[in-house]
């Protein structure tokens, strides 16, 4: 990623602020957290006292207001590149961004 998009993404997470999720039948601290372009690390933060590994439908959760994933592609030249493939983008920039990439430099995402 270039410095100006890191900059810019950088930007939109200290920005934020946080709303409110509904959890849906079948849906995984881990599809949440995807939703929002939100680390597990972060989802729990945000939830503290509230076990993600057992969450239940209507369970509502906070989360992070404007690091849809979406948001962050705004702001990617991603010419060329799928739909799938830029939300995979997003996701390492968000990553990236929130220093949330581990010393090996590997991220796994899920799209």
């Amino acid at each position: 990623f270039s410095a100006a998009e890191l900059r810019q993404a950088r930007h939109q997470l200290q920005t934020k602020g946080t709303s409110q999720h509904a959890v849906q039948e079948g849906q995984l601290a881990w599809d949440v957290c995807n939703e929002y372009g939100s680390s597990l690390v972060e989802l729990a933060r945000l939830n503290k006292g509230v076990d993600l590994q057992a969450l239940q439908p209507g369970q509502v959760l906070q989360v992070p207001h404007t690091a849809n994933l979406d948001s962050l592609s705004d702001g990617l030249a991603a010419n060329g590149v799928s739909e799938r493939g830029n939300k995979a983008l997003s996701a390492v920039l968000h990553a990236t961004a929130s220093g949330q990439v581990p010393a090996s430099g590997l991220v796994a995402v899920k799209i």
